[in-house]
């Protein structure tokens, strides 16, 4: 009897272990893995052509958030989306967005698509003039995870590159303001490779 109890507590214990909470670096991996391997549709998107299925429509409500969060994660898709899309093994997903009270609701329907636009990231030298350049900003108050907060900015001037069929883009000068807690970059966009 009491091998059967200690089996019982190692078991219990053992099984406790594996359910430990992620690390903080383990979770910014993993949401820098959704933001490059997940991206919304987007307008420049021929879906005809992009040889999709849809897999699901998924959900995720959050009341967290101040009105300017949403619209940014409106047009971007809330990690929790992207996690649960990659997930379902799914690359493009459609976004909406609802308000019921106080509770912002981020909806989206998984695709799994074969054919899908996209745009590399590219060295300043030996490249072609830039056919564009500008600067991004996004607001970002989690100085904490401030690689993801780099990432989004980077997929954000990836996903202007794809809009606007450009075949690579530089990003350069990335910097953080504290005061105005928002991410800054430069960016250039070339139509050759």
């Amino acid at each position: 009897m009491r091998l059967v109890i200690i089996g019982l507590l190692l078991f219990g214990c053992s099984t406790g272990l594996l359910k430990q909470k992620k690390s903080k670096k383990e979770i910014e991996r993993r949401q820098i893995e959704t933001l490059n391997k997940v991206r919304p549709m987007l307008v420049s998107d021929d879906f005809a052509f992009m040889n999709c299925s849809e897999i699901k429509t998924i959900k995720f409500d959050d009341d967290s958030l101040s009105a300017k969060d949403v619209q940014f994660w409106k047009r971007l898709g809330h990690l929790e989306l992207r996690e649960k899309a990659l997930q379902l093994k799914g690359n493009v997903i459609s976004l909406k967005q609802y308000t019921l009270g106080k509770i912002n609701r981020f909806e989206a329907v998984v695709f799994s698509c074969g054919e899908i636009s996209d745009a590399s990231e590219v060295g300043e030298v030996g490249m072609c003039k830039p056919s564009e350049e500008r600067v991004f900003r996004i607001s970002y108050e989690n100085e904490r995870a401030r690689d993801v907060g780099k990432e989004i900015l980077r997929q954000k001037v990836r996903y202007h590159a794809i809009s606007n069929h450009y075949k690579t883009f530089s990003f350069t000068d990335a910097k953080y303001s504290y005061t105005k807690k928002e991410f800054r970059v430069k960016a250039a966009f070339y139509k050759c490779l």
